[in-house]
């Protein structure tokens, strides 16, 4: 065999084998995760530029929200298995580290990044944007709404580590939360939305009466 030969056999040995690793162990992957009774992937779409940070259900199981380093917020309906995207939400001009819809599903929030460091509140019903809420000094890790949908509680990055708590109907900021040294990464509200617990870099939690 010539040197020309060998070296179009190695180019097709390569194609051949990529395209078993592609499209081939998927199928393989999914005959063995119906065989040993686990879930399998539904559906899996490209669409964002740049890392997803966060994502999010809506309460009734229709859409999904999800949050990007590209600086956008997509919504997808899920609900008919094929997840085409519903629409693209613009307007952060850094990345998103956070979505959580509200309890009724009305609205959708958002927390910004590096660049940004706003919280944003989205109509569910039009995509419309609602209001910006600002405050923290540094990137907004994460946003989680009240169960009651009444408030919405923010964690900010290391040089503001403060969680706010938000009223949702007129924006304003109900109060400052401190204790931590450190980023806040994740913020929870108890069933009956009388504490929220948060979680920072400095390796502790605390919980705090919200109300």
């Amino acid at each position: 065999m010539r040197n020309g030969e060998r070296v179009l056999s190695a180019v097709v040995r390569v194609a051949c084998w990529r395209v078993a690793v592609w499209v081939i162990a998927p199928l393989l992957l999914t005959a063995f995760g119906q065989a040993q009774n686990r879930p399998d992937i539904v559906w899996m779409r490209g669409g964002h530029t740049w890392h997803v940070y966060s994502v999010s259900f809506s309460p009734d199981g229709q859409y999904l929200a999800s949050g990007s380093g590209d600086g956008t917020v997509k919504l997808w309906r899920v609900s008919d298995g094929l997840g085409l995207l519903v629409r693209t939400l613009t307007g952060h001009t850094g990345w998103v580290y956070s979505v959580a819809f509200s309890p009724d599903g009305q609205y959708l929030a958002s927390g910004g990044g590096y660049g940004d460091r706003t919280i944003k509140l989205w109509q569910m019903s039009d995509g419309s944007l609602v209001r910006t809420l600002t405050g923290h000094a540094d990137v907004v890790y994460f946003v989680a709404f009240s169960p009651d949908g009444q408030h919405l509680a923010s964690g900010g990055g290391y040089s503001d580590g403060t969680i706010r708590l938000w009223r949702v109907r007129d924006g304003s900021l109900v109060r400052t939360l401190t204790g931590h040294t450190g980023s806040v990464y994740c913020v929870s509200f108890s069933p009956d939305g009388q504490y929220v617990a948060s979680g920072s870099w400095g390796w502790n939690h605390q919980a705090v009466a919200s109300e």
